[in-house]
């Protein structure tokens, strides 16, 4: 499946509109609908789902903003998978935003277990530059910023604590690579 890359277009005026989209749906009139059935070959529906309403936003920000959306899109890569667009972005922090339940900012946590505190994956996140931190054989970084995993470096299944020093992040690629280094090729 191919992603739609939207065209950006800098522009030098900030702009903001908002206005609502009326979908109307394609429904035949009742007489004519008859006409074309009259052998009751198919059946016929008296009322057609309509369409939810949509609204169009435009507006306009300043690179650095753009910058901090595309970031945004890169975090939010894994759980929004292939459909990363503006509305489903903006939907995931607006969900977060307005969410009533509170982070576990005090929980303890178990460095034997495999629970990642948000506070530590956001450390690890930001020491690791929001991107895969495997170096290849020649010395060059992977520079995938999507599909983000954390991964202990020495596996929880073989005594690996759940602490900074032993956690780093890898593109799902890098990750079942080592994966398939640790624990074999049926490791998957």
């Amino acid at each position: 499946m191919k992603a739609l890359v939207a065209e950006i277009i800098p522009v030098t005026k900030p702009k903001e509109t908002i206005k609502e989209i009326k979908v109307v749906p394609n429904i035949t009139p009742k007489n004519e609908s008859l006409e074309l059935f009259k052998d009751n070959s198919f059946e016929l529906k008296s009322e057609m789902p309509l369409s939810e309403t949509r609204y169009e936003i435009k507006f306009s920000v300043t690179k650095e903003i753009f910058d901090k959306v595309q970031l945004l899109k890169c975090k939010f890569s894994n759980k929004l998978g292939s459909d990363l667009s503006m509305e489903n972005v903006f939907t995931e922090l607006i969900n977060k935003s307005l969410s009533t339940s509170k982070t576990e900012k005090g929980k303890p946590s178990n460095k034997n277990s495999r629970y990642l505190p948000v506070a530590l994956k956001r450390e690890i996140l930001n020491r690791d530059n929001l991107q895969c931190s495997y170096i290849s054989p020649d010395g060059t970084r992977c520079t995938q910023k999507h599909y983000l995993n954390f991964d202990h470096i020495q596996p929880s299944a073989l005594g690996g604590k759940s602490i900074g020093e032993n956690l780093r992040v890898l593109c799902s690629a890098h990750n079942q690579m080592f994966a398939r280094m640790t624990f074999g090729e049926r490791a998957n």
